[in-house]
């Protein structure tokens, strides 16, 4: 039974992986075309609807994959929004995104699969939270409420 959870939640990743990526695509594709519609707004209601498309099958991408790999899944996250964000500030910054303002989409979130890349590459997020939470000292009030899980959770009750 674990083993059908599995694959159905490596299915569920996969699907929410591919519409996110065809979602980008297409975005790039009308972000780079000469061609404009006759009314201006109608360019903006499809981007943004590939936008939110993306992101709720990144979230949908994200919750699966916190199911499926629990350790690596925040260093995932980490990666995304850092490289959305590095990719937004060049896109911003740059001259494309005054020329072409669907272009500059299409790069900003080029850096959440850029950002993805990096850390399935090198896993330099996910070495970086570990060193962070190793040298992060818990509060007292967390600590005792971490004793006593632990505690009633190997059966010890005050």
């Amino acid at each position: 039974m674990a083993t059908l959870n599995a694959i159905r939640g490596i299915a569920t990743v996969m699907r929410s992986l591919a519409t996110a990526l065809v979602s980008w695509l297409i975005t790039g594709a009308l972000g780079s075309i000469d061609w404009r519609p006759a009314e201006p707004s109608l360019l903006v209601i499809v981007t943004s609807i590939l936008g939110t498309t993306q992101l709720l099958s990144l979230l949908i991408l994200s919750s699966s994959a916190g199911d499926l790999w629990p350790r690596s899944a925040g260093a995932y996250a980490i990666s995304a929004i850092l490289g959305f964000g590095a990719t937004t500030i060049w896109a911003i910054l740059g001259s494309a995104w005054a020329r072409h303002p669907y272009l500059g989409v299409f790069c900003s979130l080029a850096g959440v699969y850029l950002g993805l890349a990096v850390e399935g590459f090198t896993g330099v997020f996910g070495r970086v939270r570990d060193a962070w939470a190793a040298t992060v000292a818990p509060s007292s009030s967390s600590s005792s409420s971490q004793d006593s899980g632990a505690m009633v959770a190997r059966g010890k009750r005050d």
